[in-house]
């Protein structure tokens, strides 16, 4: 065997590979940032969802005031005509 390969296991009997505490922090990494994903997900559906609801209330006041418009401009119409009937 080689002075390379006697030296190579020697060190990583000596030094593993990895570490316990090492790995332990990554899992714990990897799950807090799956945590912190799943809610700014969530956060993002709440908006959308907030936003498609204002939409639909806004367009629904939209025809509600052009609705309203349109009943002014008949009634503005009406009352023209009356005063004209009155002349």
């Amino acid at each position: 065997m080689s002075a390379r390969k006697d030296a190579q296991r020697a060190a990583f009997s000596a030094v593993s590979e990895t570490c316990p505490e090492v790995d332990a922090a990554l899992e714990q990494a990897g799950r807090d940032i799956k945590a912190q994903t799943r809610a700014l997900r969530e956060a993002l559906i709440e908006a959308h969802e907030q936003r498609i609801e204002a939409e639909q209330e806004r367009d629904a006041l939209q025809a509600r005031v052009d609705e309203l418009e349109n009943e002014v401009a008949l009634l503005r119409d009406e009352v023209e005509r009356l005063e004209r009937e009155e002349e």
